[in-house]
């Protein structure tokens, strides 16, 4: 996964780094942020039970409903942090489609970075509506993201 090439709003993406620093650009420009309830405020009791899954929430995601032209793809992408705010180091984030006749997504464990952000794609193949499944490996994420492959009317 060290070679792409593709082009992204105008921007030509052809490794890793470059598709880091145009997540960290997007990031920086949209104008809102939206942060899930922290859990796991609850002190815990000193027993030897072995540790359940770390609490995390998504600082950011976009977009939170993909909908997507039948050919099209959408870049999924944010940051997944712990219960005080802090990234999590290369989180293993998987992204499970409910119905793979939609389409299909390109990074599946998607790609992630060092400092908590992560991205993948989906292209819509098939018009209809499902939805992808995104959790992380050792914590408590579970997110449904809505889909909806629409017509493409442009040809």
């Amino acid at each position: 996964m060290d070679k792409f090439n593709f082009i992204i709003d105008g921007n030509h993406i052809t490794n890793e780094e470059d598709l880091h620093n145009f997540i960290l650009e997007k990031i920086d420009s949209i104008d809102y942020v939206v942060e899930d309830d922290l859990r796991g405020k609850k002190k815990k009791k000193p027993d030897c039970k072995p540790p359940g899954p770390s609490p995390v929430c998504l600082k950011l995601m976009f977009p939170y409903k993909l909908e997507v032209m039948r050919g099209c793809k959408q870049m999924i992408f944010g940051i997944l942090v712990d219960k005080h705010g802090h990234p999590i180091k290369h989180p293993i984030i998987e992204f499970e489609l409910s119905d793979y006749s939609l389409g299909n997504l390109s990074f599946s464990p998607a790609i992630s970075f060092g400092d908590g952000c992560f991205c993948t794609t989906f292209v819509g193949e098939r018009v209809g509506r499902g939805f992808i499944k995104m959790c992380c490996r050792g914590t408590d994420l579970d997110r449904i993201v809505p889909v909806e492959v629409k017509e493409n009317h442009c040809c």
